[in-house]
Order: C-alpha cells, then sequence, then structure tokens
C-alpha cells in the first residue's frame, strides 16, 4: 500500500521525480573545516544523508512527482528556514498530473510573519509560527471527503523533542492527488543573510520527501542525532551513541559526510555542539523511536 519512498531524490540527483522546474540543485554539504560553519554559502543544507534539494530564487524552482489519483494520501518532508525574506510555496498536491487540474492543498514558508501557512481548496488550516534558520519537517494527511491535518515539528536544540504543532482543516477537502510539488514552487524571490552562491543553496533547502497511500499511521520524523545511519537497521543499535557523536565530529573536520542526522540540534550546522547534546541525549536514556 505504500507509494515508493522519494528520499532518493535527494541524493544527489532528481532523477527519481516525474520532472525538474527551474533548475533546483541537488547537492552534498561542505565538510571542509575552513568552512563548514554558520557563513558557509558554498553548501547545499541537507538533513540526512548525502544531500538536499535547494531550489532557486525568483522564478519556480521544483521537482514534481506524479501519482495515481489516491484518495488518501501522505506526505512528510523537511525544510530549512534559512531565508531573510520572501515566501516560498515549499509543497502543493493537484487534481492533474505535473501540477495540472487544481490545487487541492498547499504549505507555504512566510518568512516575514515567521510562519508557515496551509491552503486547502477553500478551506482553512491555522498558521503554524516556526523559528528562521531552522529545521522542520511537515507532515501532511489528506483522506478525501475528510478534513485534511498538518504535523510541523522542528528546532530542537534540548534533550527532549519539542511537541508537534498540528492544524486541521475548517471543513472537509476533497479531491484525489496526482501530483505534488516540492521547492519554490511559487517562484518567490528569497533573501539571505549571506550572499549565496548561483544556485542560491545558502538558506533554503528541501529533503526527505516520503510519501504513501497509507491511513494507517504517520510516516513520521527521522531519529534527531542518529548521525552514523544505523538506527532503523535490521542489526544495530536503536539508542544513540559515542558512534553517532564521532560521525558528527568526523564531518564537522571534513573528514566524512555523516550517513544519517548529525544536525541534532536542527540549526542548519553540523558542529561540535550536535556531538554534545548527542552525548547529553544518550546519558539521558533517548531512544530513537
Amino acid at each position: 500500500i505504500a507509494l515508493l519512498p522519494l528520499t532518493g531524490a535527494m541524493a544527489c540527483t532528481t532523477s527519481a521525480w516525474s520532472a525538474t522546474t527551474g533548475a533546483p540543485v541537488a547537492d552534498d554539504p561542505d565538510t571542509n573545516v575552513a568552512t563548514n560553519g554558520p557563513a558557509d554559502a558554498g553548501s547545499v543544507k541537507r538533513y540526512s544523508g548525502n544531500c538536499g534539494l535547494a531550489p532557486a530564487s525568483g522564478a519556480a524552482s521544483h521537482v514534481t512527482n506524479n501519482t495515481v489519483a489516491d484518495a488518501i494520501y501522505r506526505a512528510r518532508y523537511y525544510v530549512y528556514t534559512g531565508i531573510t525574506a520572501g515566501s516560498p510555496r515549499v509543497f502543493e498536491a493537484y487534481t492533474g498530473e505535473d501540477g495540472g487540474g487544481t490545487s487541492i492543498f498547499s504549505a507555504t514558508y512566510d518568512r516575514a510573519a515567521g510562519q508557515f501557512t496551509f491552503t486547502a481548496a477553500g478551506t482553512t488550516l491555522a498558521p503554524i509560527t516556526v523559528l528562521p534558520n531552522r529545521w522542520y519537517s511537515m507532515e501532511f494527511f489528506h483522506s478525501s471527503g475528510n478534513a485534511l491535518t498538518v504535523s510541523v515539528e522542528g528546532a530542537n536544540s534540548a534533550v527532549a523533542d519539542s511537541a508537534a504543532l498540528t492544524g486541521t482543516s475548517a471543513a472537509a477537502v476533497t479531491g484525489t492527488v496526482q501530483s505534488v510539488r516540492l521547492g519554490n514552487v511559487n517562484g518567490s524571490a528569497l533573501a539571505f543573510a549571506a550572499t549565496p552562491a548561483a544556485n542560491n543553496n545558502s538558506g533554503f533547502s528541501v529533503e526527505e520527501f516520503d510519501s504513501t497511500r497509507s491511513a494507517a499511521a504517520p510516516i513520521g520524523r527521522l531519529c534527531r542525532g542518529d548521525a552514523n545511519g544505523n538506527a532503523n537497521a535490521a542489526v544495530g543499535d536503536i539508542d544513540l551513541s559515542a558512534a553517532d557523536a564521532g560521525a558528527i565530529i568526523a564531518e564537522r573536520f571534513g573528514q566524512a559526510i555523516a550517513p544519517g542526522q548529525p544536525d541534532t540540534n536542527e540549526d542548519g550546522q553540523v558542529l561540535a555542539a550536535d556531538a554534545g547534546l548527542v552525548i547529553a541525549m544518550r546519558f539521558a536514556g533517548k531512544k530513537c523511536n
């Protein structure tokens, strides 16, 4: 009952998507010790694995995935809110292929208001307030003829995870999902704290898109701080450990890109503070699931 997860589309290629518009860049973080810090404008922000997707500014720049007219549809992805101005529509679902037909639901990051805002086929969801320069996961659940729900969680800088912020549409939302787009869907002009590279990759990225047509359970978040990427392996610990801290330090000093989720405090940087937070989580007995 599951659709093909599209996390592979974030592995330095967009080939798993049906179409690409406006030259979004799929690339890796810069692991050079001299530049892997807050002022680094030469890397694409990523939450997990090797690469993230950085849409361009000022013109539509996104990837598209065509589905099979799903009346029940879940989607989960991550967004880095690292812009100083702009209102990019991060995600949109449509009734037709390739963004055709009508819009069923969408999410926009309104930097001026500091909020994620949502549309839902003529009905409303309350906006969700978020911080700049932080990673957030967003998960939609659409069941045609029922209320649309969304869950947002992120900016976790402490041992305990923050509670998810949720919203529900004021009325039923109808329509079958035939295609979705992810990136800078509306072509918003984006501003950055530091001058980005030509691909505008210093502060707005989308990551780890996954979708399913299952109504049974949420897709859920990835394990924060599982830098070595073994939390969900058939063989391997499910606890955060010194090995995860070691993977973070290795990336910080330009030795290897961590295969899991090294940005433990979700601030868009992989630094020694992330390793320290992993150790604090380990001694607090926090597990990945």
